[in-house]
């Protein structure tokens, strides 16, 4: 008994391990799951108490080969016996009434009297069907057994070469999936005692044309015709009441459906994707119809709906079908806002709809939601006919709400409609008694206001700016109300959101200023915001309203904005509003704002989070430093260069690494007292040269001009901070040259490295291959090796590297940066040289790498893919094949001194990078190996360099490895006695 858990006479589970099982007297019900996934029973004794066994009570006893279910069962439930993939026989009782979908599904052995594949199971009395999925694969006909009242579900699923189902009287129930999949089913008859079919019945039966569905089925599941996109007609019976979800979803070829009056309901897309439908009559008892019902009917050309819907939403989806465009003018009436919107407001249909029941349309479906997709539709043809029609309206008395409506159509259209107009219904307003809350809302708007006068002369209380914005927005047929719609629309903002700025004599400029601007650029297109003018730079009707405006008071109101909206985490409206920030942002708001970016990447999305996403786009249309260098960062900089017509490498060669330096590298600055020059030397930092021949490391504050040298300070700040990015910058692309190889024009190369004197520093610390010659940038010229000058010829010119040098020439350079004490960007011509012939597959087998050493290492040609959180990780390197395996594993869990053994490694592709790649690996592996104390990392040290063997003396005295610290020592001082270890540059893995 401790093998069954039993509750209250509900057997719950059984644990025991028997091969036959006999389940305790009094138990009345085997619960779900009781059995499930029972291995070792293969028969079970149910007593004569049970009356019901429940859902999957044995599911999965792949050993259960008889059952005999005794005679006080009443119900079996779904997948009951499914997966008993012994079972041979069973017995079911008279007393069963009710036996649940699947309940034999996947029991290949079960056995009874076969029909066509089928399986008969039970007596006259009460007989079923099952079908072995198995061998149903290959049947083409089927005659079933005229005693089976029930049709499983997945009976028929997946019988692709099936044609023909008779389907004999008595049936009463076809259950879910029955026929799905049967691709090759044509024909099928119904008879009259079937009353339920099940979901997803039919689904995918494209090649059935045309079905009938009795007038005694009274219920249909979701999706059963699905995907039957060969079906041409149907008869819906009148014993339906409701049309189920993606009933009809995608039958491509239904040409007309007739829904009857005893209908009450439509299913959520029931017909979406019958492009062919042409004709749809909708009984009177459907009231109301979801959104999307008829998505993507585009042949629809005759649509009868009944007075019963009320209310006509985006039934036919998000576009109206071409042909129900002569409906508009009758089912407008019923029409909610989104449909108005969706399927009436565009420029097409309502320029098919005549004059007249344009005005009903507008008059009839005025509202604040709909103000904003009416303002760049309305013509002023149609303006003018709605003012006439409201000034016909005012001739009697109009309640609050009808003065309101006047009022709003004022302010949102009085750049449509002539001034005379304009005036004549603002007149007719006025003699209205319910014009209080209409006239305080046109009076909000200083410049509607002087439209309204009388007068041709603007109010007094303008300032001279906001006439200058009233004759511009005049001019350019602007209103307040449509710049205030398009700023909720693409920013979600109010006016009173916007902060204030001033004019250049200090005084508030009215809103419509800011409006505009925040605008000028750009559109909403599918609920998002778009840049309009796709080009960098300010576009002429925003120039005009700058020229209005104080700079200092424009800036702090961008900071404002920038600071209150810009990066708030998720997919808020507001993170547009950098598109119009960084086009009007100096130089030092898009720095301020290109720190800030990096921190709205997100955990889920990284770079791509919205926030930084749509900031980047919008920095691509920013005119500053600032800018180039944040697109240069995350890689955009082709992108931001063709906006302007430019290409990559000129950009940052001509633009970019300009700081303003003069051809010789200096820069003069007026201190009031003196003249103070910085001058860029050899190592890439400044020097400043004093009038007394005296040089100091920054500009000299005894005795300057306090504002002279505030000025120059500042300047001189900026230039040595832009210098250090540039650097960075250009090392970055320098070294990912050196790996790649990758050669430029020999004009294209000396415009970069002889003109600019800041990239020309650069390059004087780098040597430079020209076909089979090598050289190097002096401030004499160019020379080789052996000091010869050296004249650059037409040919391409890249960045050399030891493994393409002689070894002659190679030790000629490395002298030549000891003795002049030069420091290279990266290590160039100190790159170990790997001979492929050299790496045997073992040659780093037993080597323990913690992760950290591959992490971070992409521009080193190392890729880590973390997959599956942490379980999965994948390390590739670039050109070579490598079996890399994890040896530290935890469940969800990466530390980065985690150990991975590269089990094998070979040569794929022999190129610098693969060379790069090695010795990178060589020296991490000699880490280990030196603190185990393993000698034989000897044969490894040739491609090291000194600075690299005084860190493995370091490593190994730490961990008391005596016998390679005297080998190391011995090796430094057989073949370093030129050299002094600090003269050398470190390998730059960052």
């Amino acid at each position: 008994m401790s093998e069954f858990r039993i509750e209250n006479g509900i057997l719950r589970k059984y644990t025991g391990t028997e091969t036959h099982v006999v389940i305790p007297d009094g138990v009345q019900i085997i619960d779900d799951d009781a059995f499930s996934g029972c291995q070792s029973m293969q028969s079970v004794s149910i007593p004569d108490s049970v009356t019901q066994i429940r859902d999957r009570a044995f599911r999965s006893c792949s050993e259960l080969r008889s059952v005999t279910i005794p005679t006080g069962v009443t119900a079996i439930g779904s997948e009951a016996f499914c997966r008993c993939s012994s079972l041979q026989s069973i017995t079911l009782p008279d007393s069963v009434t009710r036996l649940g979908d699947s309940m034999f599904l996947y029991c290949p052995k079960l056995q009874g009297t076969v029909y066509e594949n089928a399986v008969y199971l039970g007596n006259e009395s009460n007989p079923y069907l099952f079908l072995q999925k198995a061998v149903n694969k290959e049947i083409t006909s089927c005659q079933i057994h005229e005693k089976t009242k029930v049709i499983f579900t997945e009976a028929f699923s997946d019988c692709e070469k099936l044609k023909d189902v008779t389907i004999p009287d008595g049936v009463t129930h076809i259950g879910n999936f029955a026929f799905h999949y049967c691709s090759s089913l044509q024909s099928i008859s119904l008879p009259d005692s079937v009353t339920e079919i099940g979901e997803l019945a039919f689904y995918n039966c494209k090649k059935l044309k045309s079905f009938t569905i009795s007038d005694h089925v009274t219920s249909v599941g979701k999706g059963l015709f699905f995907f039957c996109n060969g079906l041409e007609s149907v008869q819906i019976g009148s014993g339906i009441t409701a049309i189920s979800d993606s009933m009809f979803k995608f039958c491509m070829n239904l040409q007309s459906i007739t829904i009857p009056d005893g209908v009450t309901s439509i299913g959520i897309e029931s017909m979406y994707g019958c492009r062919n439908l042409q004709s749809i009559h909708i009984g009177a008892g459907v009231t109301e119809i979801d959104d999307g019902t008829f998505t993507n009917c585009i042949g629809l050309q005759d649509v009868y709906i009944g007075d019963a819907i009320k209310s006509i939403g985006l039934m036919f989806g998000k576009t109206l079908p071409n042909g129900l465009r002569g409906y508009i003018g009758k089912w407008y009436p019923r029409m909610s806002d989104a449909a108005i919107k969706a399927y009436v407001l565009n420029k097409e249909t309502l320029a098919a709809l005549d004059e007249e029941t344009q005005a009903e349309i507008f008059i009839t479906k005025q509202s604040k939601a709909l103000t904003k997709y009416f303002m760049p539709l309305m013509t002023e043809t149609l303006a003018s006919r709605l003012a006439a029609e409201y000034c016909k309206k005012a001739a009697s008395s109009l309640s609050a709400a009808e003065c309101n409506k006047i009022g709003s159509f004022i302010i949102a259209y009085h750049t449509k409609v002539s001034v005379e107009s304009l005036r004549s219904l603002y007149a007719a307003l006025l003699t209205q008694k319910n014009r209080k809350k209409a006239l305080e809302e046109i009076g909000k708007d200083l410049i509607l206001s002087a439209k309204l006068s009388e007068s041709d002369e603007k109010p007094q209380n303008l300032t001279e700016t906001e006439k200058k914005l009233f004759a511009f927005a005049d001019a350019h047929k602007i209103s307040v109300a449509e710049m205030t719609q398009r700023l909720k629309a693409y920013y979600g903002l109010t006016p009173e959101d916007i902060p204030t700025v001033s004019d250049t004599e200090g005084k508030p400029v009215a809103p419509l200023a800011m409006l505009c601007l925040l605008t000028a650029h750009e559109t909403a297109h599918d609920n998002e915001v778009i840049v309009q003018y796709k080009s960098g730079g300010i576009a002429p009707e925003a120039e005009e309203i700058l020229s209005l405006l104080a700079p200092d008071s424009l800036q702090a109101a961008l900071r404002k904005l920038a600071d209150r909206h810009l990066g708030i985490s998720g997919h808020s409206k507001k993170m547009y509003l950098a598109y119009p920030i960084c086009r009007y942002a100096d130089e030092a708001l898009m720095e301020h704002l290109t720190k800030q970016a990096p921190k709205w990447r997100s955990y889920v999305s990284g770079n791509d989070a919205p926030p930084l996403r749509t900031f980047r786009e919008a920095n691509l249309y920013s005119e500053t430093r600032a800018a180039i260098l944040l697109a240069e960062k995350y890689k955009e900089l082709d992108r931001y260069a063709g906006i302007r017509g430019m290409t990559e490498d000129l950009l940052r060669d001509r633009i970019l690494s300009d700081v303003g330096l003069s051809a010789d590298g200096k820069k003069s600055y007026d201190l009031g007292n003196q003249t103070a020059t910085a001058v860029l030397q050899p190592d890439l930092s400044f020097l400043v040269l004093l009038e007394n021949g005296k040089t100091a490391k920054s500009l000299p504050k005894k005795g300057a001009d306090p504002a002279a040298y505030a000025a120059a300070n500042a300047d001189f700040t900026v230039m040595k901070k832009n210098a250090k990015t540039i650097v960075k910058n250009r090392r970055n692309i320098l070294f990912e040259e050196f790996l790649s190889g990758k050669a430029r024009a020999a004009s294209e190369w000396k415009a970069a490295y002889t003109e600019n004197p800041l990239l020309r520093a650069v390059a004087r610390l780098l040597v430079w291959k020209q076909g089979e010659n090598t050289f190097i940038l002096t401030a004499d010229g160019a020379v080789t090796s052996d000091g010869t000058p050296y004249v650059i010829e037409k040919t391409k010119i890249a960045l050399a590297h030891p493994m393409e040098m002689t070894e002659v020439d190679l030790c000629a350079w490395q002298k030549y940066f000891v003795e002049n004490s030069l420091k290279q960007p990266f290590e160039q011509i100190w790159e170990p040289v790997v001979h492929p012939e050299s790496v045997t597959e073992d040659r780093y087998k037993g080597c323990m790498i913690p992760y950290y050493r591959f992490t971070g290492k992409e521009k080193h040609g190392i890729f880590v893919a973390d997959n599956d959180f942490h379980n999965e990780i994948v390390i590739a390197l670039e050109s070579l094949h490598a079996n890399i395996e994890r040896i530290d594993l935890q469940w969800h869990q990466i530390n980065p001194d985690d150990r991975f053994e590269i089990q094998s490694i070979a040569v794929k592709t022999h190129s610098r990078m693969s060379n790069h790649i090695l010795a990178y690996l060589d020296r991490i592996t000699v880490y280990d190996r030196v603190a185990k104390d393993d000698v034989s990392v000897e044969k490894l040290l040739p491609v090291f360099t000194l600075a690299q063997i005084m860190e493995f003396i370091r490593i190994a005295t730490e961990n008391n490895a005596v016998n390679v610290t005297a080998m190391l020592l011995q090796y430094k001082n057989e073949n370093f006695t030129d050299f002094d270890p600090l003269d050398e540059f470190s390998l730059d893995f960052e």
